[in-house]
């Protein structure tokens, strides 16, 4: 029986250039570092492992992907923006979100997620 999801894992080319981009520009905290290959960041209960063990693994935006939620999805496009980062998809409003998606360095995609105070 699956107890909870351990973890997700991004591959990426360039450890330094990903580092780089999750703490840096999107803010993330380290939480572990495994002989520099294998870094992982908590987000509430969750972890995000970024990696470049996985020699075969493509990075890309076309498959699973992971939602960080925020709190003002336009400024964090605008700063996105404002710093080279890749933009996948506009962000657009849904019944129940603001959406949109960005790409790490190495093309795997991100979704920024704004929910909606729904009445």
């Amino acid at each position: 029986m699956i107890k909870h999801v351990a973890f997700f894992v991004y591959p990426v080319t360039d450890i330094a250039r990903a580092r780089k981009f999750y703490e840096g520009l999107l803010g993330l905290k380290l939480a572990h570092n495994f002989e520099g290959r294998w870094l992982e960041y908590s987000i509430q209960d969750v972890t995000l492992a970024i990696t470049d063990w996985f020699e075969d693994a493509k990075p890309s935006h076309t498959g699973p992907c992971m939602a960080l939620e925020v709190a003002h999805a336009e400024s964090n496009f605008h700063f996105y923006r404002d710093n080279g980062v890749t933009i996948i998809k506009d962000l657009y409003d849904t019944p129940i979100c603001r959406i949109g998606m960005i790409a790490d360095p190495d093309g795997n995609g991100i979704l920024i997620h704004q929910a909606k105070v729904l009445e």
